[in-house]
């Protein structure tokens, strides 16, 4: 049994709304006095956003000579380009937001791959 198409865009519609609600909800059932990063991996890529933005590359803070490789390369740099463009103490808040978003779209484009 197969759904007519004015249906099937009614259901996409509606579930994209209910996932995008459940975001929202997420995000702000967040208690705004808690640390968003506690967790010491999620400080040490804040820390490598920050190393990258200071010197231009993954080295360690304190001694720029050596080379940190432990953190994967791309997630710095977008949290850097975040703290760039938005500031460091609002930064956080933009990458849950994009975060979300990429999770919004990502289920999007599995619904429209297996749809």
């Amino acid at each position: 049994m197969t759904l007519s198409r004015s249906r099937e865009f009614i259901l996409q519609r509606n579930l994209g709304v209910l996932f995008l609600l459940a975001c929202i909800l997420i995000f702000s059932l967040k208690v705004p006095e808690a640390e968003i990063y506690a967790a010491t991996d999620s400080v040490s890529y804040v820390d490598s956003a920050n190393v990258f933005i200071e010197h231009g590359g993954y080295v360690h803070l304190n001694d720029p000579e050596t080379v940190r490789t432990w953190n994967t390369p791309f997630y710095p740099i977008f949290i850097a380009a975040n703290i760039l463009v938005f500031g460091e103490d609002a930064a956080i808040q933009a990458v849950l937001i994009w975060q979300m978003l990429f999770l919004f779209l990502t289920a999007w484009l599995i619904y429209r791959i297996v749809a």
